[in-house]
């Protein structure tokens, strides 16, 4: 799996969980099994991940 792709699955999986507000990319990358410092190489800051993770 591509991992903009795993990133954004996790992203939405945890933000359904636990909420935005509390969801961080620490983590997403732990839960997705990436540094966190590639989750922003992908998808920038915080916003950027909330951003680019909703479905199309």
């Amino acid at each position: 799996m591509r991992t903009p792709t795993r990133v954004s699955g996790t992203w939405r999986c945890r933000v359904r969980r636990q909420g935005v507000a509390v969801t961080s990319i620490r983590d997403v990358a732990a839960a997705a099994g990436l540094s966190p410092g590639l989750v922003q190489h992908h998808f920038g800051p915080r916003p950027g991940c909330a951003r680019r993770s909703r479905p199309t």
